[in-house]
């Protein structure tokens, strides 16, 4: 006898599983036998409680499954900025970079420029205008 029940089918049996798929136990009136019928399209509910066959005591038990904690919940807070939706998260848009301030006449008071030399000659409080 399998271990996990997987849910009920439509005609109300228990739905079991192994290694070909999951099944159910349907009886034969022609060889007066039961047999296993395979489901193909069949997919179980996901629950938090499932029903698990108890070996010592033979009896069926309700188990809440714990949860999970993935790695993948970390993952999907980093942002891809690739796709459309990520694009348009502020972590996403491109800052604007701020263009550098000419420095005023009055701090370059105590650095003062010779004009004389090509370096000093090409910096705006130099270039006549």
């Amino acid at each position: 006898m399998p271990s996990r029940n997987y849910g009920t089918y439509k005609d109300g049996s228990s739905v079991f599983k192994d290694k070909n798929g999951y099944y159910i136990y349907k009886w034969s009136t022609v060889k007066e036998a039961e047999y296993k019928k395979y489901l193909k399209n069949w997919k179980p509910v996901k629950s938090d409680a499932k029903l698990i066959l108890d070996k010592k005591t033979k009896k069926w038990k309700i188990v809440k499954s714990k949860k999970k904690k993935s790695a993948s919940k970390n993952k999907s807070t980093k942002l891809d900025c690739r796709t459309k939706r990520d694009k348009n998260k502020a972590s996403c848009k491109k800052k604007k970079k701020s263009t550098p301030k000419k420095k005023s006449a009055s701090k370059n008071k105590s650095k003062k420029l010779d004009c004389r030399t090509k370096r000093d000659r090409n910096k705006a409080s130099c270039k006549k205008k």
